[in-house]
C-alpha cells in the first residue's frame, strides 16, 4: 500500500492509504502536469459527465440499417447456437 503526504499550505488536506494497483493504475493515468489530487478530480468530473450528452446521436440514421444490423445480430446467434449444439453432440 501507498501513502501520499501531499502537503498544501492553502488547502486542507487528508491522507488515504490505497493498494498498489489503484496506486499503479493513477501513475499510468497521471500527467506530468498533475498531482495526485488533480487526477483523482479530473477522474471524478469525468464521472459527472452528462449520461444525456449523445441522447438522439442516431435520430438521422435509416431504419434500414438498423434492421440489417439487428438482422446481422440473429444470425450471428444462430450460427453461434448451432455450432454450440454441434460442438456439445460431438463431446457426447
Amino acid at each position: 500500500m501507498y501513502e501520499h503526504v501531499y502537503n498544501d499550505e492553502t488547502m486542507p488536506s487528508k491522507n488515504i492509504s490505497i493498494t498498489d494497483d489503484i496506486y499503479n493504475g493513477l501513475v499510468k493515468l497521471k500527467r506530468d502536469d498533475e498531482s495526485f489530487s488533480d487526477i483523482i478530480g479530473r477522474l471524478m468530473a469525468e464521472r459527472k459527465k452528462d449520461p444525456l450528452k449523445f441522447f438522439g446521436i442516431l435520430e438521422d440514421v435509416p431504419d434500414e440499417i438498423f434492421d440489417d444490423f439487428e438482422k446481422g445480430m440473429d444470425d450471428l446467434k444462430k450460427s453461434a447456437t448451432t455450432k454450440a449444439n454441434e460442438k456439445i453432440e460431438q463431446e457426447w
